[in-house]
């Protein structure tokens, strides 16, 4: 499992994108305990996490 550093992460909410979309999206119970984890924005630290995962991976190649 790759490392990630989550200091370059959106921390406050002047800086959200005008193209953020919100959507319903189902994930495992342990993912989120572990974001959640790290406390307020977490979810600016699972968006960075997925952008960052994105700049060598396709999710294409995802085999479910």
């Amino acid at each position: 499992m790759a490392d990630f550093s989550f200091e370059n992460a959106a921390h406050s909410r002047s800086s959200k994108s005008p193209h953020q979309n919100k959507i319903t999206i189902r994930l495992s119970p342990e993912v989120v305990e572990q974001f959640r984890a790290t406390g307020k924005h977490w979810q600016s630290r699972m968006d960075a996490a997925m952008k960052n995962w994105l700049i060598d991976h396709s999710p294409n190649d995802l085999r479910l």
